[in-house]
């Protein structure tokens, strides 16, 4: 097949997306992936990143079909579905979140193949939802005809021991993605990263010209959970900024300006490199307030730009603890936990590892001794909820979520 003739057909296709109204939230992912034309796939595959179309498949489609082609590709990077399939049955997965996407281009009015899954029951639902009801289906259709055979899910917990019935009852996608597995050698997080970069700028791109338009409710959802914050960080640590970068001079870069005339010293300013941030996640700290915490977590790294954040979730001891050096490791962070509250352990991590700054989110309903707070580490305490709590020791800040 002529190059040329590939060429102008894909560009025509992206003329036309681009034509739609509301478009420029998928025509700003669309366009931000790297693009090939590739036999390896039977029709297009993506990681987020990139994105692989097969040039006979694409040719076979009209050229109303080709532009909704290309808006499903983009919704696969919008929903996250190579990032979001981690730890699920690839098969099952692809399958289920076709159904999603088909009916979002459905209800915008694309020209959809008739291969493409679609029906009414995943009709406004989430990807996790259909996912779930691709499982519920496959166990009725299951209970409906075998009688002992159905060992491939355990009946009293419902848990999914094979997905080989699944796969054999599922209408399958027409198109790939790729999902994190163990060991595949894939820089997930870079990717991950790249992908999340994507979706704030299309999103605040859409916004502005032409409001959230095509953007999806789970992709909104996903965006007002994760940059939301209430706090203004560069208000509340502006001190310290300040204070971190005092200039002072040094001899171990010399000024280039002068060289090899004059050997004079460069200007040196401390730069931010570790914030932690320790989360309270005892029995007093609901779900809600986890949720706004991360949210917060979120904008101090991008905000403030540290070149590491550690993330502690705390209750009597320290649960977890979650590095974070790009965006989207945000993701990441694990916050498990119950039961009491004791501050000791962290104010042990701090003193033994000297962050440059230590915020604490808190209810505050507990009792310390305030002793055990450094002196030499600039402690920010966020109480949510509790407007009894105070000390001496740091600056307390309250807010409510």
């Amino acid at each position: 097949m002529q190059t040329e003739e590939l060429t102008n057909a894909l560009d025509a296709a992206k003329i036309q997306l681009i034509s739609r109204p509301n478009s420029v939230f998928l025509t700003t992912i669309l366009f931000s992936l790297r693009f090939n034309w590739s036999e390896r796939t039977h029709t297009s595959q993506t990681n987020g990143v990139y994105l692989l179309v097969n040039p006979n498949y694409f040719m076979t489609l009209r050229p109303t079909q080709r532009i909704a082609f290309l808006a499903k590709a983009a919704y696969r990077v919008a929903l996250q579905h190579p990032i979001r399939g981690k730890g699920k049955d690839y098969y099952t997965w692809k399958s289920a979140t076709e159904y999603i996407v088909t009916d979002l281009l459905i209800k915008q009015g694309f020209d959809v193949p008739d291969t493409w899954n679609y029906h009414e029951d995943f009709e406004n639902k989430t990807s996790e939802e259909a996912y779930d009801i691709v499982v519920e289906k496959a166990k009725q259709a299951a209970k409906e005809s075998w009688e002992d055979d159905d060992d491939w899910f355990d009946e009293e917990t419902g848990e999914i021991l094979d997905f080989s019935y699944i796969n054999s009852t599922v209408d399958e996608a027409e198109d790939d993605f790729d999902t994190p597995q163990d060991d595949d050698g894939i820089e997930w997080a870079e990717i991950e990263s790249e992908t999340i970069d994507t979706i704030q700028r299309a999103s605040i791109l859409a916004e502005q010209a032409d409001g959230w338009g095509d953007v999806p409710g789970e992709v909104k959802i996903f965006l007002d959970n994760l940059l939301s914050p209430k706090m203004p960080w560069h208000k509340i640590l502006s001190k310290h900024m300040t204070d971190l970068a005092k200039v002072d001079y040094s001899f171990e870069r010399p000024n280039r300006r002068y060289l090899p005339d004059t050997y004079l010293p460069t200007q040196n300013s401390e730069s931010l490199t570790e914030i932690t941030v320790a989360v309270d996640v005892s029995g007093s700290v609901g779900p809600g307030q986890i949720d706004q915490f991360i949210s917060e977590i979120h904008a101090i790294h991008t905000q403030l730009k540290p070149t590491k954040t550690t993330v502690l979730g705390f209750n009597t001891d320290i649960t977890t603890t979650t590095t974070i050096e790009e965006a989207a490791d945000v993701l990441n962070i694990e916050l498990k936990g119950d039961g009491g509250t004791n501050i000791t352990p962290v104010m042990e991590y701090a003193v033994e590892n000297k962050p440059k700054a230590l915020v604490v989110f808190t209810d505050g309903h507990f009792g310390f001794d305030e002793n055990e707070v450094p002196r030499d580490v600039p402690v920010y305490w966020i109480i949510e909820g509790n407007s009894d709590f105070s000390t001496k020791r740091g600056k307390v800040i309250h807010f409510e979520v």
